[in-house]
């Protein structure tokens, strides 16, 4: 993201402001999203849908490893809100949501090269998102729904680090009102249900 939270080490700190610099540099294909100050290798996703009112609650866990000093963990994260967030499992107090942005401050800043999971739970109401190619992500259809994540409408439904550089593996788990078949990238390694809700659970090893 081009527009990373300041960090508090000292602007006095040649290497660390150059650090800052590179973290932040913008994208001029991607402006405004995605960072380099960490690299994601995976994502677990637990989400339930309801249907009938466009309702999704859901819970992201990222692994991801530091590339630059950082005092702020920067997300892509469109229309919905987090509610609760762990970092390394312990609660986060500090963070917060400014226009297309989840910002999640740390009790101390990371240092390059230190690998850390983030767990964040969310809710809200997707849309898509709006850019300079239209609308993407998130669209509701006549009967379902579907999702154009390409080039950067993934954190329409879920928080993330939405680059295409950034590549990670994924294990999706969807539950949604019977009758309804989620199919998500990657291969389907377990299907149950329960009264009128099924859970599809979907695992890409492969970036």
């Amino acid at each position: 993201m081009s527009s990373s939270v300041p960090s508090p080490l000292k602007a006095t700190d040649t290497g660390a402001a150059a650090s800052e610099q590179a973290a932040s540099a913008p994208d001029p294909y991607m402006p405004g999203h995605g960072t380099n100050a960490y690299r994601v290798s995976r994502y677990e996703l637990d989400l339930d849908y309801k249907l009938s009112s466009n309702r999704l609650s859901g819970r992201a866990v990222l692994h991801a490893l530091t590339m630059y000093p950082t005092a702020a963990l920067v997300l892509d994260l469109t229309g919905l809100r987090a509610t609760k967030i762990q970092l390394n499992g312990r609660r986060v107090r500090k963070f917060s949501q400014r226009a297309e942005q989840l910002v999640i401050v740390p009790e101390a800043a990371l240092p390059a090269g230190e690998e850390f999971t983030l767990d964040i739970r969310y809710e809200g109401n997707p849309v898509p998102r709006r850019g300079l190619w239209g609308e993407v992500g998130w669209e509701e259809l006549t009967d379902g729904v579907l999702v154009a994540g390409q080039p950067n409408g993934a954190a329409s439904w879920f928080p993330c680090n939405d680059h295409p550089r950034d590549k990670a593996s994924y294990r999706i788990s969807v539950t949604t009102d019977a009758n309804y078949r989620a199919v998500c990238n990657g291969t389907l390694i377990a299907h149950t249900s329960r009264a009128s809700r099924e859970t599809w659970v979907y695992e890409q090893a492969e970036p």
